[in-house]
């Protein structure tokens, strides 16, 4: 018994000075082998005998079991023996690390897995690859074992992990493959074919691989898409389809069906060719794709040539869906020409009516179909992120094509097709429906501006008169008028160009209202506005007219354009005014402040370069939904939107109570630095969406405005107040673009001011010698038509500038002298 306590005590002391080398001398600490040494030879000393806890007795077989052994490395299924895509060297056993303040030193370090001494103790949630694969089971060894490598490679071993291993493990796989190189079309195809597509789905699915495993299949999806829908896989579905195998028929209809809309271009394409055997066959197997199939020959039956439609209009006749009726209606009763095209309509449509609607039954439901998609209240099937897919006619490629588009634009071009449909219809059976060309000529407007982009909208003006080369002033001033009701103003935008082409001064005359020309030179659509007044301007009218005055100050308004970009910036304080309208600056903006809430309006409606309002919640007289709502119901500032800036201390609350749903106003944090303020910027624009023009746009209707302006000043100056045009003449004067037409203003208005703006010009050093001599001929000319209008101490001041100019260079001088002999010369006399 005492030599059992002597064994045992001495084992523990064995323990201690193995600890406290390792404390006195951390690199010097003994190993894990001598540890196990001291326990074994502790053992050995066992006095319950070798044999206690051994029945058997075998020693021998005991050792070859020992847990701890070295495994044995002819192993096949080693952790050293799995293949890796990028192989890694083997992670070395962390040496024990000394206890730091009588703590294990692994708590301080900053790697969590510094606690874990084995691969196989490590969470799933922190293993590193290395670790996966050093504790991979067999099935996973066995995945892995086909070296992956590229993307499509990588995601199938993915999704076979994730059905027999490790979800984590197969996340990480899926992230691989997101970094991998891209796999040849033809080979991710096969591989996602292998795989299977409900492994795929499986996978994807899974919670604990998203959205990794969404991403690659994506990324692997698109590689294998390029094969699918490729010219020869397709022909090659298409000849394996007619093969008397039907087992083979179903493997080739898969393919074909993987191939989407290429196969069902190329299958209209067939259907089209004129071809019997290639029509036949694309026939056959146009109804497994069911709707595009349906889409992509409607759209063939618009636009495609009438003379190949026949083999397309026989099948949709025999298709049992509602579009179809509509689409050969509109086919024969919109100028189908006679032939096999035309009876196979008829023959049709004999199968998709018991009684033929006639033209007139027919162009009333095409029209109140286009005023369905015209007020959005008809809704397109599958729309997705603002976009949704259409079918059209591409005419290079002899097929339809299928793009997804924006909805806006889907809304467009089926307005447009349905209105033009019904209004021709209508003409045919002499029974136009009441406002369908007016609908007609603002849809198609729209859809061309679309097209061209509001910078090119002369360009489509070519389009519209091609579409309706029967438009007279009065079609094309209904069509305006019904634009401006229904607040679809950029609609009359080409009508009213149009209309200035071949209209002329009768149209601004009217009773008790404003005229539809004067309405539009005032409504809230900034293009339309210049080209109604644009067009006034052009017809010259002779006599007054109701409105204008508006018109006048209008053009006024245009005028004062520079092309620069200017911003309101409103707050209570000054100083807030400046810290803001300095970031403005940074970006190209002038900015003008303004401490009430009038203020903020007064200045963004005098100027027409004002790009948007920034104010404070705490604005007053009016607050900021005032501001808002008078913004919006002045023409001037329709498209100004409203920058509510908030700071982080509740102001966004009380803006948004203020402004409410205001659609030109938009609460956001107040900008700080030069990025927050960018983004601020780009958040107003992307959430009010104005519709605006670009500076150089602005710039030109500036020019053109002041042009017309000193025309009509001219042969009308009894129509506008004296002090407006005297602030145009300075503003003009003071801008280098508008100097030119300054000196015509200063040279033809008949004012004090005109003259003395002229004398101070010529003797401001400032300008250059050449701008002074032309604003003395301008002085000349003044004088000659007005006489002098100048008083006392203007002359003076005339006199007391050449006396002063002493000193000044000889150019000066003479052209001072000038200006006072052309001032004695037109006063001689008096």
């Amino acid at each position: 018994m005492m030599r059992t306590r002597n064994l045992f005590l001495l084992a523990i002391g064995a323990l201690c000075a193995a600890c406290c080398a390792l404390r006195a001398n951390p690199d010097q600490a003994p190993s894990s082998a001598s540890l196990f040494t001291v326990a074994a030879y502790a053992q050995d000393d066992d006095p319950f005998g070798d044999d206690a806890f051994d029945e058997d007795g075998d020693a021998a077989d005991s050792d070859a079991e020992d847990p701890f052994g070295a495994a044995p490395t002819s192993d096949p299924f080693a952790p050293s023996a799995i293949p890796s895509a990028e192989p890694a060297a083997a992670p070395a056993s962390p040496a024990p690390a000394a206890p730091a303040d009588g703590e294990e030193a692994a708590a301080d370090s900053d790697d969590p897995r510094a606690k874990y001494l084995r691969p196989e103790d490590v969470p799933d949630e922190l293993k590193t690859e290395d670790d996966f694969i050093q504790t991979a089971n067999p099935v996973e060894r066995a995945i892995l074992g086909r070296n992956p490598t590229n993307s499509a490679e990588l995601f199938s071993a993915a999704a076979s992990v994730a059905r027999v291993g490790r979800p984590l493990f197969a996340k990480l796989l899926a992230e691989k493959a997101l970094q991998a190189p891209d796999a040849s079309p033809e080979d991710a195809a096969k591989i996602l074919d292998e795989l299977g597509a409900g492994r795929a789905t499986y996978f994807v699915a899974m919670p604990e691989a998203s959205p990794a495993a969404a991403q690659a299949y994506e990324k692997v999806l698109a590689s294998a898409r390029q094969s699918w829908e490729s010219e020869k896989t397709i022909r090659d579905a298409i000849a394996r389809a007619s093969g008397d195998v039907i087992s083979d028929q179903a493997a080739a209809i898969l393919d074909l069906r993987r191939g989407g809309s290429a196969a069902v271009s190329l299958l209209v394409s067939d259907l089209l060719s004129g071809d019997g055997k290639a029509s036949a066959q694309a026939a056959n197997l146009l109804p497994f794709f069911e709707s595009d199939a349906i889409e992509s020959l409607i759209a063939a039956v618009r636009d495609a040539d009438p003379d190949a439609l026949e083999p397309a209009i026989k099948y949709l006749g025999e298709q049992t869906d509602l579009r179809v009726g509509p689409e050969l209606l509109g086919f024969l009763y919109c100028g189908a020409p006679d032939g096999a095209a035309r009876q196979a309509a008829i023959t049709a449509l004999a199968k998709q009516y018991r009684e033929l609607p006639t033209e007139s039954e027919f162009a009333l439901e095409t029209y109140r179909k286009a005023l369905g998609y015209f007020n959005r209240t008809t809704l397109f099937g599958k729309t997705v992120e603002g976009t949704t897919e259409r079918w059209s006619w591409n005419a290079e490629k002899g097929a339809p094509v299928k793009a997804a588009v924006p909805t806006e634009r889907a809304y467009l071009e089926e307005t447009a097709y349905l209105a033009q449909t019904a209004y021709r219809a209508g003409q045919k059976a002499n029974a136009v429906p009441s406002g369908s060309q007016e609908l007609a000529i603002v849809a198609t407007s729209e859809l061309e501006l679309a097209n061209k982009g509001p910078e090119e909208f002369a360009d489509a003006l070519d389009p519209l008169q091609q579409a309706f080369p029967e438009a007279d002033a009065a079609a094309l001033t209904s069509a305006i008028r019904y634009a401006l009701d229904v607040n679809r103003s950029r609609g009359a935008l080409l009508a009213v160009l149009w209309l200035r082409e071949i209209g002329d001064e009768s149209l601004v005359y009217s009773y008790n209202e404003p005229s539809v020309i004067v309405q539009a030179a005032t409504c809230s659509d900034r293009l339309v506005r210049f080209q109604a007044i644009s067009a006034i301007m052009k017809w010259n009218p002779q006599r007054s007219y109701i409105g204008s005055v508006k018109v006048g100050r209008m053009l006024e308004w245009f005028a004062s354009s520079t092309g620069s970009r200017v911003a309101v910036v409103a707050s209570p304080k000054l100083d807030e005014c400046g810290k803001i309208g300095a970031l403005l600056q940074q970006q190209g903006y002038r900015y003008l402040p303004a401490t009430t809430g009038r203020d903020a309006i007064i200045a963004a409606q005098s100027c027409a370069d004002v790009e948007f309002v920034l104010v404070s919640p705490f604005i007053g007289a009016p607050d900021a939904r005032v501001i808002a709502q008078t913004l919006r119901a002045d023409a001037r500032t329709a498209d100004v939107p409203l920058f509510v800036a908030t700071s982080e201390d509740g102001e966004d609350t009380k803006a948004n109570l203020l402004v409410g749903r205001e659609p030109n106003a938009f609460v956001y944090q107040k900008p700080y630095d030069l990025q927050s303020s960018s983004m601020a910027l780009q958040r107003l624009f992307d959430y009010t969406k104005p519709n605006q023009i670009s500076a150089a746009a602005r710039a030109a209707q500036g020019q053109a405005a002041a042009n017309a302006f000193l025309a009509l000043s001219q042969s009308r100056p009894d129509a506008y107040e004296f002090d407006r045009l005297n602030d145009l003449t300075r503003k003009f004067l003071a801008t280098p673009e508008f100097f030119e037409i300054g000196l015509e203003y200063a040279a033809t208005v008949k004012t004090n001011y005109a003259q003395t703006a002229l004398a101070d010009l010529i003797g401001d050093t400032r300008y250059s010698i050449e701008d002074r001599r032309k604003a003395l001929a301008a002085f000349e000319r003044q004088l000659d038509a007005n006489g002098s209008l100048l008083r006392g101490p203007e002359v003076g001041k005339m006199y007391d500038r050449y006396n002063a100019s002493e000193k000044e260079d000889a150019e000066t001088q003479k052209v001072l002298s000038d200006m006072l002999d052309v001032y004695e010369a037109h006063t001689a006399s008096k």
